[in-house]
């Protein structure tokens, strides 16, 4: 009896261990496949003279998570380049390991910090914006990333795994504020903004469905991007859940 309690608290602590020291690392470079990929961000105005009227995309990490929901791998982008004048359209290449079962990966803009090892929804809900900076989201699942060889015998994607990721429609944290009216002698000359949220969720979660806010209709072949309206998203019952003690700022901001 003895030897099995003392079995047991070994196995308990090298589980401590390695959840506490894990950092998201992946498979050998062997089983790694290369994908250029493309990814899209719908154009809004700017709201804050912190924000530009463009997307201001500067890094692009992957957060992948195996069927389970558990986190496999985190892969930061390469070669992300602008492909329109307007900058709403990227280009970029990421290395992925090749799986043959489910893939749920969010791709995260301008991340604010590595992931720590976990659940796809312990992890993702922790991850905040804060300080007006932006920050761009999507998640997809992808049913498999599969691979085949070309002729000098280097690992390349099929044409299915390639259809799969499409182009990806990012979202900001920001919404865009128009203000219209039909009357002849109205003339906005400027606007202020006060109670805004201090910080915010990267990945939007719903609460009520138990899973991730999708806030996109459809991605046209241009690439430019159909976004759900606010009607839709109070259906599927998503209430815009907030850091816990958000805090707002009431110093008006033009």
């Amino acid at each position: 009896m003895k030897k099995l309690v003392y079995i047991f608290s070994l196995l308990l602590l090298a589980c401590a261990c390695n959840l506490e020291d894990f950092e998201p690392q992946t498979s050998r470079d062997a089983d790694k496949v290369r994908l250029s990929l493309s990814l899209s961000v719908p154009e809004a105005q700017s709201l804050t003279r912190a924000m530009d009227d463009k997307p201001q995309l500067q890094t692009l990490h992957l957060v992948v998570f195996d069927q389970n929901g558990m986190l496999v791998e985190y892969a930061q982008a390469q070669n992300l380049v602008k492909a329109t004048e307007n900058g709403t359209l990227y280009k970029f290449d990421v290395a992925l390991t090749i799986s043959d079962t489910p893939r749920h990966i969010h791709f995260v803009g301008n991340s604010p910090a590595a992931p720590k090892f976990g659940m796809e929804t312990e992890v993702m809900t922790a991850m905040e914006t804060k300080s007006g900076a932006d920050a761009y989201w999507y998640r997809k699942t992808i049913a498999k990333i599969d691979a085949t060889t070309d002729a000098e015998g280097k690992l390349i994607p099929t044409e299915e795994t390639k259809a799969a990721f499409g182009v990806i429609p990012l979202v900001r944290n920001f919404a865009k504020i128009v203000v219209t009216s039909s009357a002849n002698n109205f003339r906005l000359d400027s606007y202020a903004i006060a109670g805004r949220p201090v910080k915010g969720k990267v990945a939007p979660y719903n609460r009520t469905k138990g899973d991730f806010q999708d806030f996109v209709n459809s991605v046209k072949t241009d690439g430019s991007i159909e976004m759900k309206k606010y009607d839709a998203l109070t259906v599927e019952g998503y209430d815009a859940f907030s850091p816990t003690g958000v805090g707002l700022d009431f110093n008006l901001a033009d």
